[in-house]
């Protein structure tokens, strides 16, 4: 685990002063204008308005996150009414990226701002409100296609026909939220840290700025990751409970009392280790005044708790407000050639423990998923078959080697078959049809602590 602590160096951030001489801000003819928006709707107005500022231009799409469209809408500067931004490249200039930025002036669009990128492509583009003033910032991940470096440019919209840079930095992945409940979200940066050109530290950093959206620069935070993984994938903010650290009386001895537990907005990234799965989640801690990444143990300096065989991504599985990480769990009577598998969804505790929260079984197969109940997790000596369309859960007897008493039974059958014989089939629950096959479900054991509800199962089901 890691405690880190404040820092003052820039780590891997660099102020955006530095940087002002090398972003490009443009302001955009005022007298491009365009017709009232037609019935066909206000994107294709934002087009037609562009195509009378821009010649002979490619549209750039995010390749991932929230926005995937070269065209964004949305209130930027706080007025109360949408702007609209489009990223383009012009065939002129070498494919260089620029975001453009349209208002609205009564009923017509118009381009009013244009900035020239350092970069080729985009990697994703996230609107936040970095000053707390309902201001967004436009955090652009951004491609150079020269040499496949990814690297941040976080942009300001004043309203007045001017796009500012505030700040530039390399990254692996960065998202932003409301870290440290101050009422204005902050933007956390992974990135790397170099010596002589080869990579010696992986940190996420935390960026706070002011009302006018520049970087604090006493108020940046850091914490070590692991720097072994790669292809991250931003999962989502969660709500996570920590734990202030013991503390020391006056005398040097310890103070016993229960710790203070708080609550934090955690950011949970997914990625790819040595062709396996990793979760990093990040928090900011109010008490200690620093950024803590519990997961990464300083020791070993890896990330070795989260590491799985499969590249589920974490998520709020049971829609709590708390985002879960999967974990492989090896069913018993599983062997080398063919191991089955559950998904167990484990939610992360205040003293950095771990709880299940919901187990899964996934049949790729047969498309469908089934919940287990928690008399299964508990023992963990549930086991599952299949024979032709019938998929058996069963315990599993382990000083025998071999299934004991089954539990339940799934099975498929075509839709034809059941319209025709379904009637006779009174013993069975249907679950469903997709796919042209009628889920049917049998619960085989009814006088035993492990047996299935029918309740529990139809909750549990889900066809895929």
């Amino acid at each position: 685990m890691s405690m880190t602590r404040r820092v003052s160096a820039f780590i891997c951030i660099v102020m955006s002063a530095v940087f002002l001489s090398s972003c490009s801000v443009v302001s955009a003819d005022p007298e491009t204008l365009i017709q009232a928006p037609s019935p066909t709707g206000e994107l294709t107005d934002i087009s037609e308005a562009f195509a009378k500022y821009a010649d002979d231009y490619t549209l750039v799409f995010p390749t991932s996150g929230e926005h995937t469209s070269a065209y964004v809408v949305e209130d930027i500067d706080a007025d109360g009414v949408s702007e609209a931004m489009v990223f383009y490249k012009l065939k002129s200039e070498n494919y260089i990226l620029h975001v453009n930025v349209l208002e609205q002036d009564g009923k017509r669009w118009r381009s009013v701002a244009d900035y020239n990128t350092n970069g080729t492509d985009i990697d994703k583009v996230i609107l936040s409100d970095l000053s707390g003033t309902g201001r967004k910032s436009i955090a652009v991940g951004i491609i150079n296609s020269v040499d496949s470096s990814y690297h941040l440019e976080v942009l300001t919209f004043d309203g007045d026909g001017y796009i500012q840079c505030q700040m530039q930095n390399s990254y692996v992945d960065f998202a932003c939220s409301d870290m440290d409940h101050d009422g204005r979200e902050e933007l956390v940066i992974l990135c790397d840290e170099y010596s002589d050109n080869v990579v010696v530290k992986r940190v996420a950093v935390l960026c706070n700025f002011d009302e006018s959206t520049s970087l604090i620069r006493d108020e940046i935070y850091s914490a070590e990751i692991d720097r072994g993984a790669s292809d991250y994938s931003f999962a989502g903010v969660g709500s996570i409970e920590y734990g202030a650290a013991p503390t020391l009386t006056a005398d040097g001895v310890q103070n016993t009392q229960a710790s203070e537990v708080r609550t934090a907005n955690a950011l949970y990234f997914d990625a790819v280790k040595n062709e396996e799965y990793i979760t990093e989640v990040i928090y900011f801690d109010e008490i200690a005044k620093s950024l803590t990444a519990p997961m990464y143990d300083t020791a070993s300096g890896s990330n070795d708790l989260t590491v799985r065989s499969f590249g589920r991504r974490s998520m709020d599985i049971n829609e709590d407000g708390e985002i879960e990480i999967p974990n492989d769990l090896l069913l018993p009577g599983s062997w080398y050639s063919n191991s089955v598998y559950a998904t167990q969804w484990m939610q992360l505790q205040s003293d950095n423990s771990f709880i299940d929260v919901m187990t899964v079984y996934t049949d790729s197969e047969n498309k469908f998923s089934m919940s287990f109940p928690d008399s299964w997790i508990d023992d963990n000596n549930v086991t599952v078959s299949h024979y032709q369309n019938t998929i058996t859960f069963s315990l599993w007897d382990a000083s025998a080697n071999r299934r004991s008493t089954d539990l339940l039974e799934i099975r498929l059958v075509a839709q034809q078959s059941w319209d025709t014989n379904g009637s006779t089939a009174s013993q069975y629950i249907r679950l469903g049809t997709k796919y042209g096959n009628v889920y049917l479900a049998r619960i085989l054991e009814t006088d035993n602590k492990y047996s299935i509800t029918e309740e529990q199962l139809v909750n549990g089901f889900r066809i895929k």
